[in-house]
């Protein structure tokens, strides 16, 4: 009787000590990103629009200032805008942490008569531009383009996957030092574009 009054005792007091155990804290949210923030041209003529495309990750809110319409969180978007005069463009991410991070670019507004056709687009090429122009061998390169104003869009060399549309994003991995052409065609109109990736 005596060995069990000491082995309940025991056991009623190791319960008593038993403390509960801790609760495990949530993992915080992970911060936002940007990926990348350009310019379709670095000079647009006055009046002429110009795309603005960018990337983010893990972004609950995105804005653009000056404000831009359009804005919102994507991995690949391209926005318009219509500068009247020499613009400084801040895209603004702010994460679920609470926490913003942002990314700036410079547009050139010049005169109509100035501008190169280069420059304003050719009026068909909104944007073509790459994340990077220097990668190593194999590493991966994003390029975007807009040509809404086009009917038709092609690349060449043409990647594996190219978008239907006359907008979007394409990932590479080239593999040695490649100039990449985007023609448009559209109104009895042709323009090109090229942006060369230098492989090193």
């Amino acid at each position: 009787m005596k060995l069990f009054l000491v082995v309940a005792a025991a056991a009623v007091l190791t319960g008593c000590s038993q403390q509960p155990a801790p609760k495990t804290a949530a993992a915080p949210p992970p911060p936002a990103k940007i990926n990348h923030f350009y310019a379709g041209a670095s000079a647009v003529e006055r009046g002429e629009p110009v795309s603005l495309c960018y990337s983010v990750e893990n972004a609950a809110a995105v804005r653009i200032e000056p404000p831009v319409e359009g804005v919102s969180p994507s991995p690949n978007r391209c926005v318009q805008a219509k500068p009247s005069a020499d613009a400084e463009y801040k895209l603004i991410a702010a994460g679920r942490d609470g926490k913003e991070v942002s990314q700036v670019v410079q547009v050139k507004v010049v005169a109509r008569s100035a501008a190169s056709r280069q420059a304003a687009g050719g009026g068909l090429i909104g944007a073509f531009a790459a994340t990077a122009t220097q990668v190593g061998p194999g590493q991966p390169v994003t390029i975007c383009f807009d040509a809404t104003q086009a009917q038709s869009v092609r690349m060449d060399p043409a990647p594996q996957a190219m978008p239907s549309g006359r907008k979007g994003c394409v990932s590479l991995r080239p593999e040695r030092t490649t100039t990449y052409k985007l023609t448009a065609e559209g109104g009895g109109r042709t323009d090109t574009r090229q942006v060369t990736i230098t492989v090193q």
